[in-house]
């Protein structure tokens, strides 16, 4: 993806992207602040609820004052986390799955008061996207099979990332990287085992800089969102750029396909852009043959002239008889009737 910016992507809801989860870190707070936080948070519909570490199993409802416990019954919640690992002065607030979805579209509508957040030094410090492929009648191999051989090639592919294949109580689960690093990917079943949902986690130095135009007093979702939908599709694509499993990562290919190849630094007219060497399977030419004649073909237009054309994107309309060719093939000499 050699010179594309994020100018190149756009909102979420045109990538067909969605926001999956997201957290703030921020200063260890008092017992008030907390129950301060939490009342803010339950008026604009969310549950609270606080762990003492991030492993610990159970977790205890907050409640902004007893006298309102009957009442916060909400669709939404969000989790304290009051210890981290290796961050003694941290806490965190998360806001998962459909919760973190819910709370970005209050961000969008302008329903945030920030200035009760960030006097406790909010910072935000994760952001999930998340793409759903449903599954199509067309598909030449199941779920599993992708998820299964996106393993094996993957530990050929990236022998140096952290590579996990599970099953969970929802199903297959497959993950790559490092939990502690700045980008931690995973592909997992949804929706009964009917689609494939392919999360990228953004977290760290990567992600804290977006904070500034998150609670921008004019948010610019065109800004904001285009630039995590370039970070999106830029690592999707890092992952899969050479995967053999095609079927499942076509609204990949789709998307990435127009910018694979794009370099400012040469001219339109300097290259011949060969980058459909990439979508061939090599297994399906019986021949070497063919490839040496298609590199051959492609040395022989180089010095003919041609029309310019667009569909999706550009390309060159060449014209010329085909005996021309096989001349050129064959030493100049004259092809016979047979050739």
């Amino acid at each position: 993806m050699n010179q594309i910016t994020h100018e190149y992507f756009g909102l979420f809801r045109t990538e067909l992207l969605n926001v999956n989860y997201i957290t703030f870190n921020l200063t260890k707070l008092f017992e008030s602040d907390i129950q301060e936080l939490a009342a803010y948070f339950q008026s604009l519909g969310f549950n609270c609820y606080q762990r003492k570490a991030d492993t610990s199993q159970s977790r205890q409802e907050i409640y902004a004052s007893y006298k309102n416990k009957k009442y916060y019954r909400n669709q939404f919640e969000l989790e304290f986390i009051l210890n981290l690992p290796y961050q003694k002065d941290i806490m965190q607030i998360r806001f998962p799955g459909l919760s973190a979805k819910q709370f970005y579209q209050l961000i969008q509508q302008n329903s945030i008061q920030w200035q009760k957040l960030n006097k406790f030094g909010i910072v935000l410090s994760r952001f999930d996207l998340v793409y759903e492929r449903r599954k199509k009648s067309t598909d030449k191999s199941t779920t599993k099979e992708f998820l299964n051989s996106s393993y094996i090639q993957f530990q050929e592919l990236h022998p140096y990332k952290n590579l996990v294949s599970e099953r969970n109580r929802r199903g297959l689960l497959f993950k790559i990287g490092s939990r502690k690093a700045q980008r931690h990917y995973r592909i997992y079943t949804g929706n009964q085992n009917n689609s494939l949902r392919f999360e990228a986690e953004m977290k760290g130095d990567l992600i804290k800089d977006f904070y500034d135009l998150l609670i921008a007093s004019t948010f610019d979702q065109q800004d904001f969102e285009s630039r995590l939908s370039y970070q999106f599709f830029k690592y999707s694509f890092q992952l899969f750029a050479l995967s053999m499993q095609t079927s499942h990562i076509d609204w990949l290919i789709h998307r990435i396909r127009p910018f694979q190849y794009k370099n400012t630094f040469l001219g339109d007219d300097s290259i011949i852009h060969s980058h459909y060497l990439n979508q061939m399977d090599f297994k399906l030419m019986k021949e070497k043959q063919h490839l040496i004649t298609l590199l051959q073909l492609l040395v022989f237009v180089r010095g003919l002239k041609y029309n310019t054309k667009q569909l999706r994107s550009k390309f060159r309309q060449y014209r010329f008889p085909l005996r021309e060719f096989l001349k050129y093939n064959n030493n100049n000499q004259t092809p016979n009737q047979y050739q």
